[in-house]
C-alpha cells in the first residue's frame, strides 16, 4: 500500500518523536498514534503512513535503526576539547551569573578552549594573560 502522508500525519509524528525524546521506538508505536487519523480508518493504512514517515525521517537524518525493530531518535552533539560529546539543543539557552563581583567570574568553552571574563559591566570579553593564570592557580595547575 502506498500512501502519501499529510500535514496533520507530520504533525503527530513531530509530536511523536518529542514525546519519546532519546528512548527508541517501533513503527507500530508510531502507527497507533496515526491510527485515528487514517480515513476510511485502517491499522493497514496507519501502518503504511508510519512506514512512509519514519523512511523520511531516517532518510533525512532525523533518526537512525536502533537494533532489528527499533528506531531512535539523532541527537546533534559538540565534541568537548577531552573527546566527550554533548548535545545541542534546538533552542538557544540564556545563561545568567547575578554578582556584586563581575572580575572575580570566568567562562570556558570547553569545545573551543577559549576563556571568557566578565568586565565591570556584566560584559564578556577574551581573558588576558593575568586571567589565564588567575584561572591556573583556581582549578590547582598553577604555581602557589
Amino acid at each position: 500500500m502506498t500512501v502519501k502522508p499529510s500535514t496533520s500525519h507530520l504533525r503527530v509524528f513531530s509530536h511523536f518523536l518529542d514525546s519519546v525524546g532519546q528512548e527508541p521506538f517501533r513503527r507500530s508505536g508510531v502507527a497507533e498514534q496515526l491510527y485515528p487519523l487514517t480515513n476510511p480508518r485502517s491499522q493497514e493504512r496507519a501502518d503504511a503512513i508510519a512506514q512512509a514517515l519514519i523512511g523520511d525521517a531516517a532518510k533525512s537524518g532525523q533518526i537512525q535503526r536502533h537494533g532489528h525493530l527499533h528506531w531512535m531518535r539523532v541527537t546533534r552533539g559538540r565534541a568537548l576539547k577531552s573527546g566527550r560529546s554533548v548535545p545541542e539543543l534546538d533552542r538557544e539557552v540564556v545563561l545568567t551569573t547575578s554578582t556584586r563581583c563581575p572580575g572575580k567570574w570566568a567562562s570556558v568553552d570547553l569545545e573551543t578552549g577559549e576563556v571568557w571574563v566578565a568586565d565591570d559591566v556584566g560584559r564578556w570579553k577574551r581573558a588576558g594573560e593575568a586571567a589565564l593564570a588567575d584561572l591556573k592557580v583556581a582549578i590547582g595547575k598553577g604555581t602557589t
